[in-house]
């Protein structure tokens, strides 16, 4: 197991009406931590859904991504021109616990090291989106 993606960020993909599936190319562990950004086409009116979708279980923990279903029917296919854009959101959080007194388990330690590398992909995205001043200017000196 390895993350072998770079962005935890896929598409953008236009909805044409009639399409549902959706594809991701990152790895994601629970259907749980997908997000799916939803906009008009000049970007306005944006939607987060976090739920009310599925990705078939041979998808989860695959490092090569998959497809994300949404929405599911009866409920109507997007409008088209919808701009759909699939994202993975973990929780920062640290659920494995590593005692000093167990056994090895290379799985755990795999995907333990997966999840901070998606934690470090998510915090990029964001960073990389913030506005950002030089070293040394007003106010961020060092106390």
């Amino acid at each position: 197991m390895t993350v072998l993606s770079t962005s935890p960020l896929s598409g953008p993909h236009v909805a044409d009406g009639v399409n549902r599936s959706w594809p991701f190319s990152f790895k994601v562990f629970n259907a749980s931590h997908m997000r799916l950004k939803i906009t008009d086409a000049d970007g306005s009116n944006e939607v987060i859904v976090t739920s009310g979708f599925t990705i078939a279980t041979n998808y989860l923990n695959n490092d090569a991504g998959g497809n994300v279903v949404y929405p599911i029917a009866p409920i109507a296919a997007l409008t088209a021109g919808k701009i759909v854009r699939p994202y993975r959101d973990v929780p920062n959080t640290q659920p494995t616990k590593i005692g000093n007194q167990a056994g090895y388990f290379p799985q755990t330690h795999e995907a333990t090291f997966d999840l901070l590398e998606m934690q470090i992909q998510e915090t990029s995205r964001d960073v990389d989106r913030a506005i950002k001043m030089p070293l040394g200017s007003a106010g961020l000196e060092a106390a």
